[in-house]
């Protein structure tokens, strides 16, 4: 799916499929980690993916400029990667799939 969602940027080495898949081994790792499809009429439409971010996390590290630690204090959740097949974008089922849906809660929070 990934392909699909981003066939015309493929060309770019951020945006290679293998650039992908090296990302979602890193994140996979990482924890919190969750990541969701959204099917309409039996096929699927798009994805997401993220994982919890801590005060201090390195993602906090590369955001300029720093934000304010009132944002940073407590855990959040980084959206890292989103895509929707060219065909349903503009729809709306994948948005009203991200508004309506919420992933699975783990209790436990380190890496599957």
């Amino acid at each position: 799916m990934y392909a699909e969602v981003r066939a015309l940027l493929l060309h770019l080495p951020n945006y290679a499929v293998t650039a992908f898949g090296e990302r979602l081994d890193r994140d996979g790792t990482e924890a919190g980690f969750v990541a969701v499809l959204a099917y309409a009429d039996g096929h699927s439409v798009g994805y997401a993916y993220g994982n919890t971010i801590d005060h201090g996390d390195r993602y906090w590290q590369r955001t300029s400029p720093t934000p304010a630690e009132k944002y940073t204090e407590r855990p959040s959740v980084a959206l890292k990667e989103i895509g929707v097949r060219p065909t349903w974008r503009k729809t709306g089922t994948v948005g009203a799939f991200m508004t309506h849906s919420s992933p699975p809660v783990r209790s436990d929070t380190s890496p599957s």
